[in-house]
């Protein structure tokens, strides 16, 4: 017995009716426009990359100083790898030409 009667309400009025709230609620909110919210994202998008630009150089000048100094210092060890290698080779070279010296002449004194 609750059940609604009578004629189905206007759907043009409803529609309009929509269609003032949502207006309504563009107004309130503030919220902009297809075209000004393109012309935003482009904006925004424009700083991120001048950001991460300038990022990049903070970052380049930063570290290149300390980058500098340890390929200082690795090219130094590495000379000092070198000379030290070529003098232990040069003594094993040097001990294992003794070492056969010394065994032929004990192979000849037995």
């Amino acid at each position: 017995s609750n059940m609604p009667t009578g004629l189905p309400p206007n759907i043009s009025d409803l529609l309009t009716t929509a269609h003032d709230k949502i207006d309504d609620i563009i107004l309130y909110f503030q919220i902009p426009s297809s075209s000004e919210l393109t012309v935003a994202v482009q904006h925004a998008w424009g700083d991120s990359v001048r950001a991460f630009q300038s990022n990049g150089q903070l970052i380049f000048i930063t570290f290149r100083p300390l980058v500098i100094f340890i390929t200082l210092i690795l090219n130094y060890l590495a000379i000092i790898g070198q000379i030290v290698l070529r003098h232990t080779l040069y003594h094993l070279w040097v001990l294992v030409k003794q070492f056969s010296i010394q065994t032929a002449y004990v192979a000849k004194q037995a």
